[in-house]
């Protein structure tokens, strides 16, 4: 894991997959709908760069690293502290699950990532601890009651259930189209 190009690839890895990820968190702006619509297409996106992070760093703890750098960037822009161990207990719970497949399970790498994702959920967490407040900073961020209160209908604690549970399903879903492109696009290329 220690091996100076392992460390330049994670890196790489972590870079990438946090641009697509708040990319599409970014889609928020426009409406509370489109953080749905902007996690699922980034969810999909970052199902191919996980499967070739897996394939290129093959160790246990690249899942881990990625949650902990991960969960500090959401924090650093201003997301709740707890998405941190949150992250890194998915990772680590994902490197489990990649570990048992040896990296290149065509179930076990898919369902690791879908594992690894349900860190997003801590994004939403506030809502069931103090749902005022969390939907006060919205409004206080986004300058408008009107959207604060749009989030409040969509973000019920139910549409929370339903969109973790799709979070999952669409990471199974990006895994497996990963493992397919993996294996017929960059394995033909050299790349893996």
């Amino acid at each position: 894991m220690g091996s100076p190009r392992n460390l330049v690839l994670i890196g790489v890895f972590c870079c990438v997959y946090f641009v697509v990820m708040f990319s599409g968190g970014m889609l928020g702006i426009f409406s509370p709908i489109m953080i749905m619509v902007g996690g699922i297409i980034s969810t999909l996106i970052n199902g191919i760069v996980i499967m070739l992070y897996l394939a290129k760093v093959p160790q246990f703890g690249s899942l881990t690293i990625l949650g902990l750098i991960t969960g500090l960037g959401m924090m650093l822009t201003g997301h709740v502290w707890y998405v941190v161990p949150t992250a890194i207990i998915t990772g680590l719970i994902g490197d489990t699950i990649a570990r048992s497949g040896n990296y290149q399970g065509k179930l076990t790498n898919p369902l690791a990532y879908a594992v690894f994702q349900l860190w997003s959920m801590a994004l939403v967490a506030p809502i069931f601890i103090n749902s005022d407040d969390y939907f006060a900073d919205i409004e206080a961020q986004m300058k408008s009651a009107e959207y604060a209160d749009t989030m409040r209908h969509v973000f019920t604690p139910t549409m929370i259930l339903i969109w973790g549970v799709a979070t999952f399903i669409v990471c199974l879903i990006a895994g497996f189209i990963g493992m397919r492109t993996l294996k017929k696009h960059f394995t033909r290329a050299g790349i893996v």
